[in-house]
């Protein structure tokens, strides 16, 4: 209600009742006069007008000078509480792990590197960094913050990236938080680069690669005719070891088979395909009671193919 229509309701009110105490002076003189304070004094002794007042001030005053929280330049190396760390780069191409951090540790020590994925964009450009750490002692908790840039009109490459930040710490903290510059949470994903082992249901691999390691893409179909792909590296466990191990670099669904030579390029595995349909499996059953079997002779070479095969191919 607007100050002069008070005024006016007021004043009303003062003639009312001084028109009320006329007449009951008339009736009895000998009655005590009204006492009526000043129309000035009753606005200001107006509690609820003055709250009222107070109350839409602070609502349009709450957000003029808070300030907007400004990141430091985090150095290469330093400490966050008791932790030593350094930030071992980031890169606009990294593994094509989904949106969210993960976390490796080294064999035998306490030490781990957490690597922090802004996931799968459509063109180059885009860019993770982390710019500010924070520690709470009584949580151990350490905070990072990463600032996730992208190209905004910018000339950019035409190619799938996958922007990603990695940083090492000397010890693993017991709590560990990753948030954006905007106040976004980005999920804990599990362990990075874990052993993978292929299950022998993909019905292609992608191989390249000589030596003691080598890129592998596996490729399956899903129940709704898209392709799934599983990105790895394959080290063997010695020189000339037929043991080898996988490590996972990364996985999605696609909906074409030329989407999956895309990425199977990308991972620079794109160098022969073997089709799973075309082993034939061993039963080694008769080995364990002492007998033997018959292995049947291939021609390996004719086990590989190219990638424009499977292009043409019916899988």
């Amino acid at each position: 209600m607007k100050k002069s229509s008070i005024k006016s309701l007021v004043y009303g009110l003062t003639v009312a009742i001084a028109a009320a105490g006329m007449l009951i002076g008339c009736a009895n003189s000998a009655s005590a006069p009204v006492e009526l304070e000043s129309i000035d004094t009753l606005l200001e002794a107006d509690p609820i007008i003055k709250e009222t007042e107070d109350e839409v001030l602070a609502d349009d005053t709450s957000n003029e000078n808070e300030p907007e929280k400004e990141y430091k330049e985090v150095n290469g190396t330093g400490y966050v509480g008791d932790y030593k760390y350094i930030l071992e780069g980031a890169e606009e191409n990294g593994p094509d792990y989904d949106r969210g951090w993960f976390l490796e540790t080294a064999d035998g020590t306490n030490e781990c590197i957490i690597v922090i994925c802004s996931g799968k964009k459509s063109t180059g450009g885009y860019s993770i960094k982390i710019v500010d750490m924070d520690y709470e002692e009584n949580d151990d908790l350490v905070t990072i913050t990463v600032n996730e840039a992208s190209p905004e009109g910018a000339t950019v490459t035409d190619a799938f990236t996958w922007p990603t930040c990695y940083i090492y710490f000397s010890a693993r903290p017991k709590n560990v938080k990753v948030v954006n510059t905007d106040g976004d949470e980005l999920t804990y994903q599990g362990g990075y680069q874990e052993e993978f082992v292929d299950g022998k249901d993909h019905i292609a691999v992608f191989i390249a690669g000589a030596g003691e390691i080598s890129q592998k893409t596996y490729v399956y179909k899903t129940d709704d005719g898209r392709y799934r792909y599983v990105n790895v590296t394959a080290v063997t466990e010695s020189w000339g070891s037929t043991k080898w191990k996988e490590t996972l670099k990364g996985s999605g669904v696609v909906d074409t088979k030329e989407e999956i030579v895309e990425v199977a390029k990308m991972h620079n595995s794109c160098g022969t395909v073997m089709y799973t349909g075309e082993f034939t499996p061993i039963d080694l059953s008769e080995l364990e009671s002492g007998g033997t079997i018959e292995v049947p002779l291939v021609d390996i070479y004719s086990l590989y193919h190219t990638a424009e095969d499977f292009l043409n191919s019916d899988y």
